[in-house]
């Protein structure tokens, strides 16, 4: 909880900061993985949204099978607008 260590360690009376230490950074992963579980349990798998120009990347794009696009986003109230470009002065890829 961002509490130095020594202070814990005197507050729950361990002989040693190690001991402190030890005890709680190998439960850490775990609180971890369980506060990641919770944050995600509230962000929806799905959103729809429509599209307005559909995107099309070029086989030139390409390199060893992956392309590399340049996202901008804008947010208009409640809606938002994605665009996608080649590179970030290039042409529109396409628009959702």
């Amino acid at each position: 909880m961002g509490n130095d260590i020594k202070v814990v360690q005197e507050k729950l009376g361990h002989s040693s900061r190690q001991i402190t230490s030890d005890t709680y950074t190998s439960v850490l992963p775990e609180l971890l993985r369980a506060e990641a579980e919770s944050t995600l349990s509230v962000v929806p798998r799905e959103v729809s949204y429509g599209v307005h120009q559909a995107l099309k990347i070029p086989e030139s794009a390409f390199r060893d099978g992956l392309a590399v696009v340049y996202a901008h986003a804008a947010s208009y109230g409640d809606l938002w607008a994605v665009r996608a470009l080649l590179r970030h002065d290039g042409e529109l890829l396409g628009e959702i």
